[in-house]
This record gives structure tokens, sequence and C-alpha cells, in this order.
């Protein structure tokens, strides 16, 4: 079985904003999020065109190296059963793609899994796939999200839900947020659907930017008075990544007490999206009032006030 090899950037997390080595293109950074249900996968494909009769084919598995830090090309993840296009595609207006799967199908391995040195010849390769990397093909660990795991949970026995909580936001704070689900999950069959639970689910579905999954827990705990600054700040950073800058805004003003400054930054950001640049100024002022030391918001303020005199 002939397998297509391609290299992309190499990133821990493949989350959309997380910084990589030997970067190959930014479009590969949304390479391993899930987007309802369906993967899209980014690579120097230009080549393609010449070599497909068809406009798409399909293929046993797309698996994609990276070069890490030591430029030791490693695998660090791969598609199966998988739809090959000969041109370039696209699932949103900046965000091309070549192949596509079903989440499913879709394995993203954690650093420490990333144990297969695999080199190829420019920017994709077809590569005749041997006993080694059949096998290694097999393993099933991954870091990526899947519908299924909306509900899945560890099997091991909670010691008390103090702990759990400790336990949960050590494995968010570390990222491991596949972990952390499996972990709400159980203490959510265990304990009951606690505002504390729904709130910590929410926050790991955010951080897998299912922002539709993540929204629905927010609204559910938002009128509960110890997560409501909670759940409206969370909510106003899911409408400004979606885009719908009229609610962010409304959610961030309603948020009294969390992240405040950081709440006053993205309030800022909004209001600027929406041509309101006397109240971004404000805004972000009141951002550097609360942290003179964040580089980020001085920037930003600089940039704003040149935008409103140009």
């Amino acid at each position: 079985m002939k397998v297509l090899v391609c290299e992309i950037s190499y990133r821990r997390f493949y989350r959309g904003e997380d910084e990589g080595y030997h970067i190959v293109d930014d479009n590969d950074a949304t390479n391993f999020i899930n987007f309802n249900g369906d993967y899209y996968g980014f690579f120097k494909g230009e080549g393609l065109a010449d070599e497909m009769s068809k406009h798409h084919q399909e293929v046993d598995y797309v698996i994609f190296v990276a070069k890490d830090q030591k430029k030791i090309s490693r695998i660090v993840g791969w598609y199966k059963q998988v739809r090959l296009y000969k041109d370039m595609q696209y699932f949103d207006v900046q965000k091309p793609f070549y192949v596509t799967a079903k989440d499913k199908n879709v394995v993203l391995l954690d650093e420490k899994d990333r144990t297969f040195i695999l080199d190829i010849q420019g920017p994709y390769q077809w590569v005749e796939a041997d006993r080694r990397l059949h096998h290694f093909l097999k393993q099933t660990r991954r870091i990526n999200y899947i519908t299924e795991d909306f509900n899945r949970s560890i099997t091991m026995p909670l010691q008390s839900l103090e702990i759990t909580c400790q336990f949960i936001e050590k494995e968010i704070t570390e990222m491991n947020y596949l972990k952390a689900l499996q972990l709400v999950n159980r203490a959510l069959t265990t304990y009951g659907r606690l505002a504390s639970l729904i709130y910590y689910k929410a926050w790991v579905l955010y951080g897998f930017l299912q922002y539709r999954q993540a929204s629905q827990l927010l609204f559910a705990i938002k009128d509960v008075a110890a997560f409501h600054d909670f759940a409206c700040y969370m909510l106003g950073n899911i409408y400004f990544e979606t885009e719908d800058y009229e609610t962010s805004i409304a959610m961030f003003l309603e948020n009294k007490t969390v992240n405040q400054d950081q709440n006053a930054y993205m309030l800022a950001q909004a209001y600027a999206m929406e041509n309101m640049t006397s109240q971004a100024i404000a805004t972000i002022g009141k951002a550097i009032q609360l942290n003179p030391s964040e580089e980020v918001y001085r920037e930003f303020e600089i940039s704003l006030r040149k935008w409103s005199n140009a």
C-alpha cells in the first residue's frame, strides 16, 4: 500500500495559533482542528495539479511529517480514508486545504509519541508502507478532539470532588485537553451536573475550538452568580472568534471581575472591529491602567490612534 507523506510545520498542538518550528506554511496551523466533525489538511500541494487527472481521489492514508527543533523529520499525525484534491480548496475564505477526512479517522500524536522518523524528498512523496510503518499507524493514542469525546470519560475512580477539580485544572493548564475532558466527564457522572464541572467542560471545549458546544454549556451556567462573569468572559471570546462583534461586546461588558485587563483588551478589539474607535481607545486605556507592563496593550493603543488619525 502506498501512502501520501506530506511535510508541514512542526507544532505542539495545531490549534490555529500555537508557535512552531521550521514553519513550512502558516496555513498548516489548522491541520488538526475539528470543524463540525471534519478535518482539513494543508501542505505544499501545488504539484498535484499536474499529477492528478481527476478533481479528487480517495486515499488510504495521508501522513504528516514535520521537522522538530533538531531538524529531525517525525510523523506528527495522519488522516485515514482521505479525499485528496488536485487543486487548492477552501472551507473558509482564508483557510485552504488539499485533503479532508472524518474526525474518527484523524490522529494527532502527543510530542512524546512522535517517535517514527521519516524523511521525504520535496513537499510531499508517495511512499510504500512497510510493516514497521503499518504497525505504527495502528496505534490509537491521540491528542486531537473527535465528536465522540464529548461524553467519553475515564474509568478510574475519583478520590473526591476537590482533588478531581485540582487534576482537571492541572491538565487544562498544561493544555492536556483530552485528558481534562475525560476527567470532567467522569466527574459529571460521579457528582452530577455541577456548575463548576460544566464550566470546566466548556473551558476544555473552548481550548479545542469547539465553540458551539462550549457556548451551549456557558449559557447553561451564565445565570449562576458564582460563574456569571467567567461565562461572560469566555462567551465574549467565542463571539469575537466567530466575528459576532456586537454580541462579543455585550458579553465583555457584563463581566465585572474576571481577567479585567484582558477583558478590556478584547473589548477594545471588538469595538475596533465595529469601527467604534473612540470607545476602543478609551477601553484599551483602561487595560493599560490595569496592567501597565503589558506591551501588547500599548502597541494596540498606538495602532488605534494612528487608525483614528488616518
